[in-house]
Formats: structure tokens, sequence, C-alpha cells
């Protein structure tokens, strides 16, 4: 469903932009997914329960509130290359960097995960998916 999400967001974007279709569309998602969320926050949690929550949101260090944005950024980025490279070249592009950062933050332990560090295998998978972007868009 993805994939089919990119080549429509793809359309949309040449329609409207790029900055007016990140705009319209992160606001959308944003509209359809808070709704759920907060039902379920109050249907599971008493009242005490829900007011240490909202606590600790606004007590957390600044910088973890940018993770919501960081997905902006993909949204624009699929948006951008899949009108261009097609939506497996572009998936795979965002695949690799996703895989990469996953690599990177485990192997210095960033953010609090376990250390994870580099081995030959996960290189030589690093490599492959490499190859795998390489050769995905048309030639």
């Amino acid at each position: 469903m993805i994939g089919v999400q990119a080549a429509m967001n793809s359309i949309l974007g040449k329609r409207l932009g790029l900055p007016v279709f990140t705009l319209v569309f992160s606001l959308l998602q944003f509209a359809a997914s808070i709704v759920p969320v907060l039902l379920v926050v109050l249907w599971q949690r008493s009242a005490s329960e829900r007011q240490l929550i909202w606590h600790e949101v606004f007590q957390a260090p600044p910088w973890l509130h940018i993770g919501a944005a960081l997905g902006v950024f993909i949204l624009m980025g699929l948006a951008f290359g899949v009108s261009r490279i097609g939506a497996f070249a572009g998936f795979a592009g965002v695949l690799l960097g996703q895989l990469l950062a996953g690599m990177i933050i485990d192997h210095y332990g960033f953010f609090g995960t376990a250390l994870q560090p580099l081995s030959a295998h996960r290189l030589i998978g690093l490599v492959f998916l490499f190859l795998g972007v390489w050769f995905a868009p048309p030639r």
C-alpha cells in the first residue's frame, strides 16, 4: 500500500507543487492519525495516567520532538523521487538510507540503543543493498 500511496502522492505533488503538497498532506496525515490515537489513549488510561503522559511529553528534551518532523523529509523525498525515477527505485533509496542510518545508530549506540558493532556481514548486506539501489532506476 505504501507503494500505491507514494505513486499517488507523486502525482499530487506535481499538480500542487512540492512545498504546497507537503504542507497539505502533512496536515491531513496529522489530522487522520491524531484522532484515533487520542481516542485509544483516552479509552485505555485513567485521568491521572493521562495527566502524567502529557507531563512527560512536555518535559522531554526538545530534540526528541524532532522525530515527527523528519517524516516530512521522507514524504518530500518520495514525492519528488518517485515522479522521476519510479516507485521501486524511490523506495529502494529510502530503504538504503534508513538501513544505513540504523546501522550507524546501532554501531555507536545513539539514542540509548544497544550497541551492535559494525560487522563484515552487515557491511556485505549494505553493499548488496547499495547495488540494488544502483541498478533499480531505469537506464
